[in-house]
């Protein structure tokens, strides 16, 4: 399936970024699945995933134009390492067709400010996952923050195990 194939493709990028010394983990929306719905979110058609190193230190007043910098830098060793990535302004997304199928993976460059591991989304971790631990999505194993429950009521709130059925993604898309 599309799903099993896209969580394929993010078992290659995290292949990538480990051996090039990045930290990263599956997150948001992908995060938010595994724990919810025990895989992707139904209505979702991305991977996403966080990465990030130990010298990414930014402050608050240059902390956009920075991501924004990582992106694009992020996106560069992709494309060399063979993945086809274009930089947006808050991550990297890789694009791959499957049987005609576009999917979608996003890697957010996240940056240490003032001790806090942030990305260029609204979501601020007020600690990144001190573990992280493999679980199975579609038979692959991939890198997940350990205590999903504390990740996802960092990044959510309180009410992150309620279903937004008003969210919609199109699988395929590549926008």
């Amino acid at each position: 399936t599309e799903k099993r194939a896209l969580a394929k493709l993010g078992a290659d990028v995290f292949d990538f970024l480990q051996g090039d010394s990045f930290n990263a983990y599956c997150a948001f929306g992908t995060a938010l699945g595994i724990a919810r719905e025990g895989g992707f979110i139904p209505h979702d058609d991305d991977m996403d995933i966080v990465a990030f190193k130990d010298d990414w230190i930014s402050d608050s007043s240059n902390l956009l134009s920075d991501i924004a910098s990582h992106a694009e830098n992020l996106s560069r060793q992709l494309n060399a390492a063979g993945f086809s990535s274009t930089a947006q302004l808050t991550h990297a997304k890789i694009y791959q067709s499957f049987n005609g199928i576009g999917l979608n993976l996003d890697v957010f460059p996240a940056v240490r400010n003032h001790g806090i591991l942030a990305t260029a989304l609204k979501q601020v971790f007020p600690h990144e996952p001190s573990v992280i631990s493999n679980r199975l999505l579609y038979g692959i194993p991939l890198p997940f923050p350990e205590d999903l429950d504390e990740y996802c009521l960092s990044v959510y709130g309180t009410n992150w195990k309620i279903p937004l059925r008003t969210f919609q993604h199109r699988m395929g898309s590549n926008t």
